[in-house]
């Protein structure tokens, strides 16, 4: 049986969430019982359905009714999400469920540390991006690991304060400062953080 592309990626957007919504009620459900939009969504385990596991049943169903209530554009995104998905390897893949378990052991203000990382250098130019990986990627391993274990390792109240310094310049103000603190060496942007929160 051939796929329509659009069915294919709803169901594999509905099974590589499977096991994000938890189930209440032990009873099957019939595939009739589900709405139209939901067995066209489920179209390729229609043959397995009645053999399923109810609460499998009842955590597809969920998922099924979740992508029905996402708004056109939300779809569209999960499917390129779900499309890059599929086009990796199985050890890519894996690699990004033992990152995302890592991710998920840590302490809840690490993980918010790693998510405002993210957000900030998903802000940078693709020009501040590309040096900032430069510069990286010219580092020893002993300077890399020197670099993570200094940067950024403020405690989370005067992490705050710094990140109020910066969010209150001006746009450009505040791109030229980014800039000139990934040109700074560590001992230098300490230095300059120290001043700022008024050691």
């Amino acid at each position: 049986m051939k796929l329509r592309p659009d069915v294919f990626i709803k169901t594999n957007f509905l099974l590589f969430f499977i096991c994000s919504c938890p189930a209440n009620a032990a009873d099957k459900i019939p595939w009739e019982q589900l709405s139209g939009d939901q067995q066209e969504i489920l179209e390729v385990l229609k043959e397995s359905w009645d053999e399923m596991p109810p609460v499998r049943q009842q955590r597809l169903q969920k998922k099924a009714e979740d992508w029905q209530q996402l708004p056109p554009e939300e779809r569209e995104l999960m499917q390129k999400r779900m499309q890059h998905w599929q086009s990796l390897s199985p050890e890519q893949r894996e690699d990004i469920r033992a990152h995302y378990k890592k991710f998920k052991d840590l302490p809840p203000d690490e993980q918010k540390e790693l998510r405002e990382r993210r957000h900030w250098f998903s802000n940078l130019s693709q020009e501040e991006k590309r040096q900032l990986r430069s510069r990286w990627e010219s580092m020893t391993p002993d300077q890399r690991r020197a670099m993570a274990e200094k940067g950024g390792r403020l405690p989370p109240e005067r992490r705050q304060k710094l990140r109020q310094y910066i969010d209150n310049l001006p746009p450009e103000e505040r791109r030229e400062f980014r800039r000139k603190m990934h040109e700074m060496t560590t001992e230098e942007r300490q230095k300059l953080v120290r001043e700022i929160l008024g050691d």
